[in-house]
């Protein structure tokens, strides 16, 4: 748990919901993906409008040519409740190209694919999402949180005007995609707040008219419970005997996402935005996990009616405390009028 000051209720900060909107079984090394899941997503738009919070469809290729997706997301477009983005899984999105010998098992990052390569399928899925939803695209989450200045500068050239792929505080290095790659990005050093990217540096503020928004991530100290999960996924040392403390030095990060049992978390996020003034918050979750069993956190019915319980409780919290919904363009758009003379626009 986050242990942060109760705010003064100043309002005003927008409450940006991200939705990677993606297949079901992504992560089982299988032939094809389903996207069974599309059925299970009108339910959490309705929600999303009766707290007047439009959320921002990022949208892979398989979802993109899903008919019953395709219908929600263009009813949404035309009562201007909703957005659709990009959501690039390199791996699994024409056209084809054969990095690994096994893409579906390995899942490589976007930047570990030929630039070449890579345009091609950026500039693919951009097409297909134009032609299922007759608007351009102007928002991108990469794919597994992976991307660097060569992409930065890709979705320029394609007038993306958004990204939300930075993870203020986490790597990735330790998670691989190709088998004998360097993992994924490390976002360590990356702004918490909104920023304009630059083409020689993800960390350093620059002058490109892409906008980075990262998901709302703060890190607090860990606890001995969080340390043996750690523990438990190899993710630190089991004989570091600095980890056999009651408290140690090590640093968790606690997201605007909801996981089973993290209300008091995320609502702790909103109370430091509010105290802190932040620029806005983002609230991330996967389309799959909007489905009994779509997620090893949601199994079955009963852990999707929590979810939700959980998802209601937040979003009251967020209406009775001033957050204002936006989609990613409509932030850029406020953020950009927020600056004075800005040339980034």
């Amino acid at each position: 748990m986050v242990r942060l000051p109760t705010p003064v209720n100043s309002g005003g900060i927008p409450f940006l919901i991200t939705m990677d909107t993606e297949g079901d079984n992504l992560w089982e090394n299988s032939s094809t993906v389903s996207t069974e899941n599309a059925s299970y997503l009108p339910r959490f738009q309705r929600l999303c409008e009766s707290y007047a919070l439009p959320p921002t469809w990022l949208t892979t290729y398989e979802m993109a040519t899903c008919p019953i997706f395709i219908d929600l997301a263009r009813d949404c477009i035309s009562r201007n409740t909703a957005e659709v983005g990009a959501h690039l899984h390199a791996w699994d999105s024409p056209p084809f190209f054969d990095l690994t010998g096994n893409d579906r098992k390995h899942k490589p990052y976007l930047t570990e694919y030929p630039r070449q390569i890579l345009d091609a399928k950026l500039r693919t899925l951009t097409e297909v999402i134009k032609d299922a939803f007759e608007i351009t695209p102007r928002s991108h989450r990469a794919g597994r949180w992976s991307i660097d200045t060569s992409v930065v500068q890709l979705l320029c050239n394609l007038n993306y005007r958004v990204d939300c792929s930075v993870t203020p505080g986490v790597s990735w290095k330790h998670a691989h995609g190709a088998p004998n790659g360097n993992g994924g990005t490390d976002f360590s050093h990356c702004p918490r707040e909104p920023y304009w990217m630059g083409t020689s540096s993800l960390e350093t503020p620059g002058h490109t008219p892409l906008l980075q928004v990262p998901v709302s991530i703060v890190t607090a100290t860990a606890t001995p419970a969080s340390v043996a999960r750690q523990i438990a996924a190899k993710s630190i040392s089991l004989v570091n005997p600095r980890y056999r403390h009651r408290r140690v030095k090590l640093r968790e990060s606690h997201w605007l996402r909801p996981t089973r049992d993290n209300l008091r978390s995320m609502i702790a996020i909103l109370d430091q935005a509010t105290h802190e003034s932040w620029a806005c918050v983002e609230f991330m979750l996967h389309s799959s996990e909007l489905m009994p069993g779509g997620n090893a956190n949601f199994p079955d019915n009963r852990a999707i009616e929590q979810l939700y319980d959980n998802i209601e409780s937040l979003f009251t919290y967020a209406n009775e405390h001033g957050f204002i919904g936006m989609t990613l363009e409509h932030f850029h758009r406020h953020h950009t009028m927020e600056i004075p003379n800005s040339d980034v626009a």
